[in-house]
């Protein structure tokens, strides 16, 4: 199994584009694994066991998933945990349901084949390697409580209980989590973020699964550890010579913008395998036309 390739979905609801997704990858050297948020019917899934003919579909044992908490990282870790006892992979890829494959799996997997680096979007590091100011990693030095909930992402007044109240005055007393933590040139740990969404080597699989017990004392009770805890990791703990950029096109205007055909010719003449976010309620003409070019590539070639 040295060439296969472990696909890991984190979900939460059975989208059209999820749909169209599992048919993408349903390609003879993948694996797809599935996170269901516990808070969703499982049961609307289970029929991609049947309709996928050609790679393994499994699900995970399950966690109730919130946003900008850590039962994020806890879903990624049992991802990665149950793919890894399944066998071996070359490369493990994250997505969600929201998600698409703008390049066809014969082309990912030629792409990969005998590679050796991980594919991070690392954005607390400049490109020459030194490092930006990141708020989102500046708050990874504060304790966050109370944000294992859907409030703290629909109700503004909890937000700003949460951040106020609780988390100000740990700024005021200059609260640093990190302190006295050094890294493996012996500096002090630098908290780093990034996009969640990645594709990783299974050595880096396991060394992150490694440092589990490490990632939750640091990333428990945080603020979107999700994007926080495998880009720190990488980067305090890892040699960057390995890391590439994660072959996804997200277009952030504060929060991922919703993929439209007006995106449709940049998506497809860009040299990124994945593309995110996509919203059938907003634009479902341009999922069935990147479906159907992906779909014409994987025929072609």
């Amino acid at each position: 199994m040295a060439d296969h390739h472990a696909y890991l979905i984190l979900a939460y609801k059975n989208t059209y584009v999820l749909q169209k997704t599992i048919r993408l990858l349903d390609y003879k050297d993948n694996d797809i694994y599935f996170h269901i948020d516990k808070k969703a019917d499982i049961n609307e899934f289970y029929s991609y066991k049947n309709s996928v003919k050609n790679a393994g579909v499994y699900f995970t044992r399950r966690v109730e998933v919130n946003w900008a908490a850590f039962s994020m990282v806890e879903a990624m870790l049992i991802l990665f945990e149950e793919s890894l006892k399944n066998g071996s992979y070359s490369y493990f890829h994250l997505l969600s349901e929201s998600d698409m494959p703008i390049k066809s799996q014969r082309y990912i997997h030629s792409f990969l084949q005998g590679k050796n680096y991980d594919l991070i979007e690392m954005c607390g590091v400049s490109k020459n390697g030194g490092l930006e100011n990141s708020s989102t990693a500046e708050w990874n030095r504060y304790y966050y409580w109370f944000t294992e909930t859907p409030f703290y992402k629909k109700s503004r007044l909890y937000k700003f209980f949460v951040r106020i109240v609780l988390v100000l005055p740990q700024k005021f007393l200059k609260i640093n989590r990190w302190k006295g933590e050094k890294n493996l040139k012996g500096k002090d740990i630098f908290p780093t973020w990034g996009w969640q969404w990645v594709s990783l080597t299974e050595n880096t699989v396991k060394f992150i699964l490694s440092k589990k017990e490490y990632i939750f004392y640091h990333f428990k009770n945080t603020h979107a550890p999700d994007e926080c805890a495998i880009p720190t990791l990488i980067y305090n703990f890892t040699d960057l010579k390995n890391v590439r950029p994660s072959k996804r096109n997200i277009i952030f205007t504060g929060k991922p913008s919703i993929i439209t055909m007006n995106d449709y010719d940049r998506l497809m003449n860009s040299d990124d395998f994945f593309a995110r976010k996509f919203d059938e309620k907003i634009d479902k003409e341009v999922i069935d036309k990147i479906f159907d070019r992906v779909m014409e590539s994987e025929n072609e070639q």
